[in-house]
């Protein structure tokens, strides 16, 4: 079983929720899945539930929050959650990055996996080695997201091919 949840809102300036911590911990503990994962979404601001998965900013302010409310997470599950990116047609207002740049950014600082959405994007794998690229249309060639040793993607859009 995998736990997948939408509601912590790691990706936010803001400090984690540490009740929806605690109630991830807990379900955690009583069903003890193979892995938990969050999507890197803000969802609430100034105590106000917004009702969506939101991008945030992709600045570097936003990669080391995001980093720390993540680390807050798994000490409260004790095991550190995969992370999904949210599809977002438009890059959201103040940001400074790309999304791929900060998706590697807040993947190394928090030291987390990457849970892939596969909208638009590029899978190659290279026997046990798996590299993801995204089309980006603003730039000449495909980006390199990151490498990773393992990977686990949900195919909602993408391409997987073998080299």
């Amino acid at each position: 079983m995998v736990l997948h949840g939408v509601a912590l809102g790691p990706a936010s300036e803001a400090p984690l929720d540490e009740r929806r911590a605690a109630r991830m911990a807990r379900l955690c503990g009583k069903t003890e899945p193979l892995f938990w994962s969050e999507h890197l979404a803000f969802v609430r601001g100034g105590g106000l539930e917004i009702g969506h998965l939101a991008a945030p900013p992709r600045t570097p302010a936003t990669v080391d929050a995001t980093a720390r409310n993540l680390a807050c997470a798994a000490a409260a599950v004790g095991a550190r959650p995969l992370v999904e990116n949210i599809a977002t047609l438009i890059d959201p207002p103040g940001s400074v990055l790309a999304e791929p740049d900060w998706l590697a950014q807040v993947v190394r600082s928090a030291g987390v996996d990457l849970l892939l959405d596969l909208l638009e994007q590029r899978v190659d794998r290279i026997g046990d080695r798996v590299e993801v690229v995204v089309e980006d249309p603003r730039r000449a060639a495909p980006v390199l997201l990151v490498e990773l040793d393992r990977a686990r993607a949900a195919l909602a859009a993408g391409r997987e091919r073998r080299r």
